[in-house]
C-alpha cells in the first residue's frame, strides 16, 4: 500500500483540525497556528497555480487547491522553489486540469487529485459553517474554526480530524522511558533474573 496518500490527508486533517487562519498568498488562507501548516486556496476559482511573487512560502507542509478551475500545474522544482517544506498538494475538484501535468511529481510529492478516480469531486459552493472542538493537549479548552459547509467529503473530513487528534493525543501521551521499563521487568520475570 502506497503511504503517501494516507499521510497526506492525515497531515491535512492535522492542520486543518486546529488552523488559525490567516490571508495570504492572492486569496488563499495560511493557517499560522499548527504544528503542520497548510495554505488554503479551497473554492476561489483559480485558474492558475498561485505561487510567492518574491519570497519562498517556508515552512507550509499542505497546499489546498481543491474545488478551482485550475488547468496545469508548474513544474516541480518550481513549486519546491516557492514551497521549500511543502509535502503534498490536493488538486480535487479542478474538471480542467491536465493529469499528464502530474506524473512529474511522482515519488517526489503526494498529490490529491480526481485524475485516476472514477468518480470526480464533488464541489458544492462553499457555505461557511463554525465546528467547535477540544484543542490539544487541553480538552479544556475549545477551539473554533470557519470550515465550508460542502458534501459527505467535509463530514468525512471532519470526522478524520477527530481521529488524528485522537492519535496524536495518545501518540504523545506514550512515555518510552515507562514502556521500556515495563518490557524489562517483564523480561526480568521470564528469564529469572
Amino acid at each position: 500500500m502506497d503511504w503517501k496518500p494516507v499521510l497526506l490527508v492525515l497531515l491535512a486533517l492535522a492542520a486543518l483540525g486546529s488552523a488559525s487562519f490567516v490571508p495570504c498568498l492572492n486569496g488563499c488562507k495560511c493557517d499560522v497556528d499548527v504544528s503542520d501548516p497548510v495554505i488554503c486556496c479551497d473554492f476561489l476559482q483559480l485558474n492558475y497555480f498561485p505561487l510567492p511573487i518574491t519570497l519562498p512560502h517556508k515552512s507550509y507542509n499542505f497546499l489546498a487547491l481543491s474545488c478551482n478551475l485550475l488547468e496545469t500545474v508548474p513544474s516541480y522544482d518550481l513549486i519546491k522553489q516557492a514551497f521549500p517544506d511543502l509535502h503534498g498538494i490536493d488538486l480535487q475538484g479542478n474538471p480542467n486540469l491536465n493529469c499528464s501535468s502530474l506524473a512529474q511529481f511522482s515519488g517526489k510529492l503526494a498529490v490529491l487529485s480526481d485524475c485516476d478516480s472514477p468518480k470526480p469531486t464533488e464541489c458544492v459552493a462553499p457555505q461557511i459553517i463554525s465546528v467547535t472542538y477540544p484543542t490539544t493537549p487541553a480538552p479544556a479548552r475549545e477551539k473554533t474554526f470557519e470550515y465550508p459547509k460542502c458534501d459527505r467529503t467535509c463530514k468525512d473530513i471532519l470526522r478524520l480530524q477527530k481521529i488524528w487528534r485522537d492519535i496524536r493525543n495518545m501518540a504523545n501521551s506514550v512515555n518510552p522511558d515507562k514502556i521500556l521499563n515495563k518490557m524489562g521487568e517483564h523480561l526480568r520475570e521470564i528469564l529469572g533474573y
